[in-house]
Order: C-alpha cells, then structure tokens, then sequence
C-alpha cells in the first residue's frame, strides 16, 4: 500500500499534466454523491477516476535535481514539474467500525505520531513526515537521497476511508504542506456524530 502512495505522488510530479483553469472560488471536486473536496484556487486537477483524483500546484521555477545515490552522480538529473502534488483515494469498507480500523492502520504507518482531529463529524488522523523523494520509475523511494516533506490526512466517513496524500518538492515552500492539510480539514461531507467519533479517536490513540 505504501509503495503504490509513493507511486501515485511520483506520477503527479514527473508526469505531463494538462492544466485545468481553477474557479474563482478554488478548484471545486466532487468525488461521489455527498463526499466534495475544496482547494485554493492555485491547485489544478491533473486527473481524476470514480475512487481517486489527483491535484497539484504547477511549477513556480525550473528545478533539476542529481539522480542516484550520490548528488555527483553522472547519471541523468530528473526534472520537477510540481511545487507540490495530492493524490486524494476513497477506500469502500464493509462498515464504519472497519472503516475507522483502518484509519488507525494509516495512523500507525510511520513512526511520526498522527494527529487525531474530527472532520466533518467523523473521525480523522493526519501527520507530516520527512522521507526520500521517489524517483520516476521507482516503486520504492530507496534509489534517491533526497528528502523532501509528506502529510496524510484520513477521515473514516461511514464505510468509506477518504485520504489525502501530499507530496512536496524538495524546496518548495513548507507553507504548501498547511495548505495541503487545510484542504483535508475543509473536507466536505454529511455531518457525522460527533461525541460517537471522538470515542473512537481515544480507542486509534490507545
């Protein structure tokens, strides 16, 4: 599962994207019937299926950066074509009580503590993390040495798992990474019960 999230962020960066012209308002995705997600009006959709989207924030200058083990490799550099890239997946459980199960599994995924937070009601996690940067190709992010800066955000909607994975470029600005977690707290969704969620928050924590 970790590898595919590393795979899916890699895609956003180093992929051709088509721009996508952004409301006013900020860019506006709905990603089932009752389930929509807001971003500031810099981000743009690079791609989008029934369970999946995936957005980013296009490119404020040129970067190039050494590929390998070594930045004096003589190997190909690989270009950055994103300031910062979010692959947001829904994930259909058979019940909330698995639902929010799951949540716990992606709270205990790194060793960063998770946050716990109520989103929309429901119960919701979220951390930042440092790790090496995947390259284009990799399913794993061993072949680089360069660390650049994550966050996850997860909410247990009912059965559903909605995740929010970002992705920054190695010196883009930190401040994209608040924005990033502000888009999973504006999360957009039938108000959940709030009291029930914050019991289960203390059972991810225990």
């Amino acid at each position: 599962m970790r590898s595919n999230l590393f795979i899916g962020l890699a895609v956003i960066f180093f992929i051709s994207v088509s721009l996508v012209s952004a409301q006013e308002n900020g860019l506006q995705l709905k990603m089932s019937e009752n389930l929509n997600i807001t971003a500031p009006p810099d981000w743009r959709l690079a791609n989008q299926t029934r369970d999946a989207a995936e957005i980013y924030i296009p490119l404020q200058k040129e970067r190039k950066f050494p590929s390998g083990a070594a930045a004096e490799s003589p190997k190909p550099g690989f270009v950055i074509a994103s300031e910062a890239g979010m692959l947001i997946t829904i994930e259909q459980r058979r019940n909330h009580a698995e639902a929010v199960r799951r949540l716990a599994e992606i709270a205990s995924e790194y060793p960063e503590e998770a946050t716990p937070l109520i989103i929309a009601g429901w119960p919701a996690i979220e951390r930042r993390y440092r790790a090496l940067m995947p390259q284009p190709g990799e399913a794993e992010a061993a072949g680089s040495n360069i660390q650049t800066s994550f966050a996850t955000t997860a909410i247990a909607v009912g059965s559903t798992v909605v995740r929010f994975n970002t992705m920054l470029a190695p010196d883009a600005d930190p401040k994209l990474l608040d924005e990033a977690l502000a888009i999973g707290r504006g999360f957009g969704a039938p108000e959940g019960p709030v009291n029930l969620s914050a019991g289960e928050l203390e059972e991810i924590q225990r």
